[in-house]
């Protein structure tokens, strides 16, 4: 999905030390068992978590001391009770107080080193939080009123410079219905530290990936093709703290669910879509800031794509539903490209919904 510097989803430099993190519904890599999330070196060895979990892992984030956090619809990590979100300390599996009553999709640490979760959940550590709560080491507790409607979903999180938490998802008008701490927001929303506000008049469908570039310009892709009013056809967006702003010209046939940034700027893009812009791109493209272009023949069969990572050497890192690549050749659930073509990667045994790169 991106990779992660000591406490948040996105991290800038050039580390030495590579290692993945990957999360889904699959139960074995490379032929070990290793039960919806694994650890693969740098050189592509696979570790098992403990006994891994009993249900689909949707996040995976570190923190400065290396303990690797997970969230998702599981409830036992380790094979000890953990509700939706779990923690490794690099021995064993421990829960966040008593976690959640629903699935979580999206984590995120601020920079005091707070967690931030959202999904489908209404109570956290056994608190009232509807779809967004915060715990700070100890506790979990509710951002404003949250999600009103019982139909909205938080999908994804991103934080900026100043710590302000952005989540966008399903609801508002055109999403799920209801209300964002009490005030209209469609699909997307800023939380202060104190109080919600709205990003313009929103999307006008849901969001289901955000994430800051080096600049500070906040993106946000899904399956909305207008935002603030501004035409979004690509399934794209930018927000420059006033307003949003489409991604190149055209129209995107598919929701974009991931995102991406390279060294130079370039931003990747994944999801079921074989058009972006006036190309056909199956299922990955890249903007270089002026056009859209294809990664070669992109992914084959079943081709939802669900993880996006990329590390400080530009190679891209895909996950899914797909057991070919466009190609024809086999790619059983991930894949990995060079700058120059896709290749396949560690072999799943069934769908990965998330990746990540840990570099430091």
């Amino acid at each position: 999905m991106r990779f992660l510097g000591a406490s948040g989803k996105m991290g800038f430099g050039r580390p030495i030390i590579k290692e993945f993190y990957i999360g889904g519904n699959f139960t074995t890599a490379n032929g070990t068992t290793v039960n919806r999330i694994v650890k693969i070196e740098k050189d592509g060895t696979v570790t098992a978590l403990g006994s891994g979990m009993n249900g689909t892992v949707y996040d995976i984030i570190t923190d400065s001391s290396g303990n690797v956090y997970a969230a998702g619809s599981f409830t036992t990590a380790g094979g000890n009770s953990a509700n939706r979100i779990a923690k490794w300390d690099g021995s064993s599996w421990s829960s966040l107080g008593s976690g959640m009553n629903n699935y979580i999709l999206s984590i995120i640490f601020d920079s005091a080193g707070n967690l931030y979760a959202t999904g489908n959940f209404t109570t956290a550590g056994g608190v009232t939080a509807r779809k967004i709560a915060m715990w700070d080491g100890s506790s979990w507790s509710a951002l404003g009123s949250g999600l009103s409607s019982s139909r909205a979903v938080g999908r994804d999180l991103a934080i900026d410079s100043s710590d302000n938490l952005y989540m966008t998802g399903n609801f508002g008008s055109g999403g799920g219905g209801g209300t964002l701490g009490g005030i209209a927001a469609n699909n997307i929303g800023k939380w202060n530290g104190s109080s919600w506000s709205a990003l313009s008049s929103g999307l006008n469908r849901a969001g289901r990936h955000c994430m800051f570039d080096s600049s500070g310009t906040l993106w946000v892709s899904g399956n909305f093709f207008s935002a603030g009013g501004v035409s979004t056809n690509n399934r794209v967006a930018t927000w420059n703290g006033s307003s949003f702003s489409g991604v190149g010209s055209g129209s995107a046939n598919g929701d974009c669910l991931e995102m991406v940034f390279d060294s130079s700027g370039n931003a990747y893009v994944a999801g079921p879509f074989t058009t972006m812009g006036s190309i056909t791109a199956n299922y990955v493209a890249k903007w270089d800031g002026s056009s859209w272009s294809a990664l070669s023949s992109g992914m084959g069969s079943n081709p939802g794509a669900a993880g996006l990572a990329i590390d400080t050497d530009d190679n891209i890192y895909a996950g899914g539903y797909w057991t070919t690549l466009g190609d024809g050749s086999t790619a059983n659930y991930t894949s990995q490209w060079n700058g120059t073509a896709w290749s396949s990667w560690i072999n799943m045994n069934d769908s990965v919904e998330f990746i990540t790169v840990v570099e430091k």
